[in-house]
């Protein structure tokens, strides 16, 4: 007598899989077993976790048109964008990674920031890359529009007007909060987009656009940060050519006008 193995809803529905296998990190603290699940993987990788900061916003909807704060008098639903050819083979290799990542239990848990009016289609990028195969927990948490300030107010709304600035402080101070008890402690930051601001002599600051500003956060508040290889427009390495191609400008600039900017001489 054969004995088959009945599919389960999961590997009949890609779908249903990739839900299952989703979780809402800034509302983890309601469920004991996915966060000492979560503690333990931290445990396991040292303290390192993988960021990868809104991967598919390329595709996304104009945000502008979807934010509750933006009047706009064509509102649409949910498209896709057309993907400029200069930048398909750059981003593809982003979401071509963390499709891996999510087909593996391996490697450092992993943490996908994205805006939460599109919660919908970045579960279906996933179907789409992942689907079935889908074996690894990854955490989402949900972002503000063309922002990557983590949201904790309901879908499309804000808490008020008054309090919308008292959220976004209090959407990155929950992030922070439930990395610390997580035990994070190294942050690899990926995706879309790290650029960087030239007309600002901190290092600090040069960073900007989604990944930057939340590369800026968490080391402010901490943690170490390396910048992953899977980011665009700059990877580290292409980063640290530019960091040093700007300090050779800025150090001649200032030579014109008599300024060492060797500050041991001081």
């Amino acid at each position: 007598m054969s004995h088959e193995t009945i599919p389960s809803r999961a590997e009949k529905d890609p779908l249903l899989n990739v839900r299952s296998h989703c979780v809402d990190f800034l509302q983890i603290e309601q469920n004991d077993s996915q966060f000492e699940s979560l503690f333990e993987r931290i445990k396991k990788s040292n303290g390192a976790i993988d960021v990868i900061v809104r991967p598919f916003f390329e595709k996304m909807v104009d945000p502008a048109e979807e934010d509750p704060m933006y009047e706009s008098p064509k509102r649409r639903k949910f498209e896709y964008k057309e993907i400029s050819k200069e930048n398909y083979k750059r981003i593809g290799a982003i979401q071509e990674n963390l499709f891996e990542r999510v087909k593996s239990e391996e490697g450092n848990p992993c943490f996908v920031m994205e805006e939460q009016e599109s919660r919908a289609l970045l579960e279906e990028e996933l179907k789409d890359g992942a689907g079935a195969e889908m074996n690894n927990t990854i955490y989402i948490v949900d972002t503000h529009n063309a922002n990557p300030t983590p949201k904790i107010s309901p879908p499309g709304q804000y808490w008020d007007e008054y309090k919308r600035g008292y959220e976004l402080n209090e959407g990155w101070n929950r992030f922070i909060m439930l990395l610390r008890i997580s035990g994070v402690k190294k942050v690899n930051v990926g995706g879309l987009y790290n650029d960087i601001a030239f007309h600002d002599l901190d290092v600090r600051e040069r960073y900007s656009a989604c990944v930057g500003s939340t590369m800026r956060f968490l080391r402010d508040a901490g943690f170490e940060i390396e910048i992953s290889p899977y980011t665009y427009p700059l990877n580290g390495e292409e980063d640290e050519k530019l960091k040093k191609a700007f300090d050779a400008f800025k150090n001649k600039e200032m030579k014109k006008f008599g300024i060492n900017s060797d500050l041991s001489k001081y």
